[in-house]
């Protein structure tokens, strides 16, 4: 079942964003993870939300999504996510069934 992995993030360092992002995507890829999109947070239309950014990826599976997360290359890299933004990781499964005709 499909499953989707939501950053939240306000950026510290652009540079150290951009390095992460470019050793982070092939764990993601090798995992099947996809990109679906990134952007600003433009507004916030029903209660409070204190983050810039949020980034949206698809998994097949919840195992996917957590082979990509304790990945030790991946995880090798927190310090450089911690030091490029402030995250916050979401892990949503979708509900089975939801979409089916």
């Amino acid at each position: 079942m499909t499953a989707y992995f939501i950053a939240h993030s306000n950026v510290l360092d652009p540079n150290l964003l951009n390095e992460y992002v470019e050793k982070s995507g092939p764990i993601v890829s090798r995992c099947g993870g996809q990109l679906i999109t990134v952007g600003e947070v433009t507004e916030v239309m029903v209660g409070s939300f204190n983050y810039q950014r949020c980034a949206v990826f698809k998994f097949p599976d919840t195992k996917s999504m957590d082979r990509w997360f304790h990945d030790p290359e991946y995880q090798a890299l927190a310090n450089l996510r911690g030091r490029a933004a402030d995250m916050v990781f979401l892990k949503v499964s979708e509900y089975p069934g939801l979409f089916e005709n």
